[in-house]
């Protein structure tokens, strides 16, 4: 891929919300072909990598890689989440080479940032929640 083609590359947000979860959120063997972002505001939850268990913990931030299986759940959590694709070339999304969960650990700025500005509607505002996305595959990828 030549420069000009790379600068061309645009994160896609598939989906985005602010949510507040309970035990209802639970999933096993989740295979998605988009990445997944969660910026964790508070509470108590989880991701599973086979054997492993990762705590969804609040003040951190996660990337869960396209094409990369996983389980979820929690009791109570709270979170703003992106389903993204970063395609590349004949790649649909160049996350999927992650391989494994990124957690960017004591990030409250981050996490606190982006609650503020995802709460507004203003071009400002979008600008800097994509920004804030850039910035985290910016710190867990590159």
């Amino acid at each position: 891929m030549d420069r000009s083609q790379l600068y061309n590359q645009n994160i896609e947000v598939l989906h985005h919300g602010r949510v507040c979860l309970n035990p209802s959120w639970h999933c096993e063997k989740v295979r998605s072909y988009f990445t997944r972002i969660y910026f964790v505001k508070n509470g108590n939850g989880f991701l599973r990598e086979g054997e492993t268990r990762i705590p969804l913990e609040g003040g951190n931030i996660y990337l869960i890689p396209s094409d990369h299986t996983f389980d979820y759940g929690c009791d109570t959590l709270e979170k703003v989440f992106f389903h993204i694709l970063l395609p590349a070339g004949e790649k649909t999304d160049v996350l999927a080479e992650a391989g494994k969960i990124l957690i960017l650990p004591d990030s409250r700025q981050m996490v606190d940032s982006v609650y503020e500005a995802y709460g507004k509607e203003d071009l400002y505002s979008l600008m800097q929640v994509k920004m804030l996305i850039y910035e985290v595959i910016n710190k867990l990828i590159l």
